[in-house]
């Protein structure tokens, strides 16, 4: 993998025209472009730089930079960069964090977008989504799981077929289709949650305006119970536990009302609605927001992406000082990175798989038998990219001549492809 350094303005424009294999950009504080790739192609202009990669392609650009990527063939990393950043099409997973203003068209693995100081605007996504830390969210359509937490402005989302999670969200949520569970807490703004298939599961009080929730299976309301609200409930069946000031209710109907102040919500449920109170000692998936854990479950989720990357960078610095005597400094560095990079993106993997097996357990304790529609499946991606047969070649004649084993080609190999 040949180096080159190319120095720049303050804040230059980087374009990707395509990279036809994984790709990482990282912010840095040098007013300089480092690129680290093999077969490439730069073309400056006083805006900035425009690439063209057949291969994989490494950058470090000035933190102020503007990014804008046309089409990423593999993975996709972007980090630490103060501008805006755009993505036109990704064709595998994609990590974003610590950035300006995030627009992207699609993705068609996972999405990560973490610490945005602008809006994250997401045309579509064929795989998870996970949301933390941003000013602003918008999603078009997302294929698998949907979820965010702390989001400082609006959280608009179109379709959603998997299961969505939202908390902390300042500004107003919008969710117009959701085919999985839908699960709120700690939410400032004005709510429409009109259209899912599965339950609806909603904890802490709102602020004023008039909030609406649908679902084809239950909903279940925790609401302060010391909280003002005008509540009218439609479903199957209703279980109230908390106490009105005024109160009306039948089998299927309820419309009561805790004076102070001009909350107004609406549940519509072909199911059963369950309206308890936040705190109700019963309520043992009880949501405690200073831990950020589900005390149902006993384990703390929250960073858990995080502690499974410092674990596993902790471990790369001594394996490349072991293949870098078996293979020379230049072949293991490239190992490394391949496996630096996919250890970031299972720590992605592996936080969202937590959050689903939290929501999937506390689903379980609330489910009455009835079951959600299947999902719509997402079109096929791209076929995945192969080592290339220079490297395997490489690996096969290191075994013949007995400097590796059969098992260590085995894992290099593994670690090559994606």
């Amino acid at each position: 993998m040949k180096t080159e350094r190319v120095e720049t303005g303050k804040a230059p424009l980087i374009e990707i025209d395509v990279c036809r294999s994984d790709l990482v950009i990282r912010g840095w504080d040098e007013l300089a472009v480092l690129i680290k790739g093999d077969d490439y192609q730069v073309v400056e202009s006083d805006a900035g730089l425009t690439f063209n990669s057949n291969s994989g392609l490494r950058l470090m650009v000035p933190s102020g930079s503007q990014v804008h990527v046309k089409r990423a063939s593999g993975d996709l990393v972007i980090k630490n960069v103060e501008g805006d950043v755009s993505l036109d099409e990704a064709s595998g997973d994609t990590v974003l964090v610590g950035l300006g203003a995030v627009k992207v068209g699609n993705v068609h693995g996972d999405l990560s977008a973490k610490r945005a100081s602008g809006s994250v605007e997401v045309a579509s996504v064929h795989g998870d989504v996970a949301v933390r830390e941003v000013a602003g969210l918008a999603l078009g359509e997302a294929y698998g799981d949907f979820s965010a937490r702390v989001v400082s402005g609006d959280a608009q989302l179109g379709e959603v077929m998997g299961d969505v999670s939202l908390r902390e969200v300042t500004g107003d949520v919008i969710l117009k289709q959701g085919l999985g569970d839908v699960d709120l807490g700690d939410l400032g703004g004005v709510v429409s949650v009109s259209d899912v298939r599965g339950d609806i599961s909603v904890r802490g009080s709102f602020g004023s305006g008039e909030h609406y929730f649908k679902a084809d299976g239950d909903i279940v309301l925790r609401w302060p119970s010391d909280a003002p609200i005008e509540l009218s409930v439609t479903a199957a069946s209703i279980s109230n536990r908390i106490e009105f000031h005024e109160l009306t209710e039948s089998k299927t109907e309820l419309n009561g009302k805790i004076e102070g102040g001009s909350t107004k919500v609406t549940l519509n449920a072909r199911g059963q609605v369950v309206v308890k109170d936040f705190r109700g000692a019963e309520d043992k998936w009880e949501w405690d927001q200073a831990e950020g854990r589900d005390f149902g479950l006993g384990f703390d989720f929250s960073g858990l992406g995080e502690r499974i990357s410092k674990q596993v960078n902790q471990q790369i610095a001594g394996i490349t000082r072991d293949l870098e005597r078996k293979f020379g400094p230049e072949y293991s560095q490239k190992i490394a990175e391949k496996i630096s990079q996919k250890a970031e993106q299972a720590a992605v993997k592996a936080e969202r798989a937590a959050e689903r097996a939290m929501r999937r357990a506390e689903r379980s304790a609330r489910r009455t038998g009835h079951s959600s529609p299947p999902r719509r499946r997402a079109p096929s991606p791209p076929p995945a990219k192969k080592v290339s047969t220079e490297e395997q070649l490489k690996i096969l004649k290191m075994v013949e001549q007995g400097k590796i084993t059969t098992d260590e080609a085995s894992v290099l190999l593994e670690a090559l492809g994606s």
